[in-house]
């Protein structure tokens, strides 16, 4: 952390030696992944961060303690999959309409929270749902009810769902999920899309892929085109 606007910084040594931080390799992987910050717009020591593999997590104090928030997630390759230890969200967004409603898309399901985290509500098996599985999810801007994941099939086959570039939208809080993938490959694709390469701004959305490809949509995924490129895999994206 840095309290000088960057000029120096400083580890958290409370997330460093949180005690049962030797469990966060539950999933048999060989690191860990801090990939989500989210600062509480209401209060600035408020301060909620999603780490691979270990779960979500909340201070109070600007980061002086921390406890876990994973109640309702699920690990099923845990011999405990309701475990405190070892959850693995693979991005967490917060709604920037309503601050309470936390998205993630995490490696076993679509999870939402409507109370800033402290209980998750497992969406997989919600109507129109094509997959649980997948790293990004976008939330709207403006309604938290509106949001978007891009499914893929499992962590170790990464392929999209019937080798079909798909992005799943809720428009209801995860109730029910449709397909807009209106300009988006519809065979023989083995573009996956990784945590951070998924963006929305407005009607806006934008995301890269494994394989270097773009893809933009202007009126919230009606219709998709493909922005010319060769690129390297692209890991991530932002729309401003």
């Amino acid at each position: 952390y840095s309290d000088d606007q960057g000029q120096t910084w400083h580890l958290v040594e409370s997330l460093h030696t949180f005690p049962t931080r030797d469990k966060w390799f539950g999933a048999g992987t060989d690191g860990t992944a801090l990939h989500s910050i989210l600062v509480d717009p209401r209060d600035d020591k408020h301060i909620t961060i999603g780490i691979s593999v270990a779960g979500c997590l909340e201070s109070r104090d600007r980061g002086k303690t921390w406890k876990y928030v994973n109640k309702g997630l699920q690990a099923n390759y845990l011999p405990d999959p309701n475990a405190e230890a070892g959850q693995d969200p693979h991005l967490v967004e917060r709604s920037q309409s309503e601050p309470d409603v936390l998205w993630q898309q995490n490696h076993c399901g679509i999870f939402k929270s409507e109370d800033n985290g402290q209980t998750w509500k497992d969406l997989s098996k919600a109507k129109g749902v094509k997959s649980a599985f997948g790293w990004a999810v976008v939330v709207d801007e403006t309604d938290a009810k509106v949001a978007y994941t891009i499914p893929a099939l499992s962590d170790e086959t990464r392929v999209p769902v019937k080798k079909r570039l798909l992005v799943q939208k809720t428009t209801d809080g995860g109730k029910s999920w449709k397909i807009v993938a209106d300009g988006l490959p519809s065979a023989n694709c083995y573009d996956i899309v990784y945590r951070h390469a998924f963006s929305g701004n407005g009607k806006s959305l934008l995301f890269g892929t494994t394989t270097g490809h773009v893809f933009f949509s202007n009126d919230k995924g009606k219709k998709w085109r493909q922005i010319p490129d060769y690129l390297p895999p692209i890991y991530s994206v932002k729309l401003v």
